[in-house]
């Protein structure tokens, strides 16, 4: 920003910042690329095949929540909504949750993702319930066991309801070869916690205001954006001491973590 009047010799600034704007463009480019490369990317008309080479790391999640109100462009809203990691774990509360917005179960899993023409690699899956659901389901028959055992296959069904979109089945059992141990051992088991962590509401929050600040037919002054805002566009919402989710759902029998094949 260009300054007027008396400048003093450290606010002097010549900077580029058309040039600024394009290396900020290419690292954006390159952090999509990497992600391509990092995550799976499932396939909607063919078979995606895997074998899981980590346990189960679940996270809460506000999938598709989209910003309302009078101040709000929908033009820059995104079609599909937006993803934001929920706070409302281990006591604490989430400005989601108190708006009324229920979060959705997910896990990531180390995934060896087999791909006949460029290789199999190792990545990360970020499941949805009814994939995992049909891994456990599996590992509960006699036939198939711990899913590092076999390969697991998820294929598409359109004519199947929304939250069974994907059918999993189990492949013939075979062990892992000398590449599929070596690409399961490349796999960052910490980086998975870390992508698990539970956010503050504070940063829940901040998610929140930098959505709607963009989102903006007008720049909100400060930080316009409350937990109290986002409570305005849902009629009877509860209060915060009301809502305060469990790690998972207390009506489950079992749990998603998968013990290792050679536990004893």
């Amino acid at each position: 920003m260009i300054k007027t009047g008396e400048v003093s010799w450290t606010e002097l600034d010549f900077t580029n910042k058309k040039a600024e704007r394009e290396a900020k463009q290419k690292e954006r480019e390159a952090r999509k690329a990497a992600n391509k490369e990092k995550y799976v990317k499932l396939k909607k008309d063919q078979e995606n095949r895997f074998r899981m080479a980590t346990n189960a790391h679940e996270y809460l999640v506000h999938s598709k929540w989209k910003p309302t109100g009078d101040n709000i462009d929908a033009s820059k809203v995104q079609t599909w909504g937006y993803s934001i990691k929920c706070s409302g774990v281990g006591g604490q509360t989430c400005p989601l949750c108190v708006s009324g917005h229920k979060p959705n179960r997910q896990w990531y899993i180390g995934v060896i993702e087999r791909d006949k023409v460029n290789g199999d690699k190792a990545k990360i899956l970020d499941a949805k319930r009814s994939i995992v659901e049909g891994i456990k389901t599996l590992t509960k028959m006699e036939d198939w066991g711990h899913p590092s055992m076999y390969d697991i296959s998820i294929f598409p069904d359109s004519s199947a309801d929304p939250k069974n979109y994907y059918k999993v089945t189990g492949c013939i059992p075979k062990p892992m070869t000398g590449d599929d141990i070596e690409l399961k051992n490349s796999i960052d088991t910490e980086e998975l916690v870390r992508m698990t962590a539970v956010p503050t509401p504070e940063d829940v929050q901040s998610s929140i205001d930098r959505i709607v600040s963009f989102a903006s037919i007008k720049p909100a002054p400060g930080a316009a954006t409350t937990a109290a805002t986002t409570r305005s566009t849902t009629p009877g919402a509860k209060t915060a001491s009301d809502v305060v989710f469990p790690p998972t759902d207390a009506s489950d029998e079992d749990s998603f973590t998968f013990q290792d094949a050679d536990a004893s």
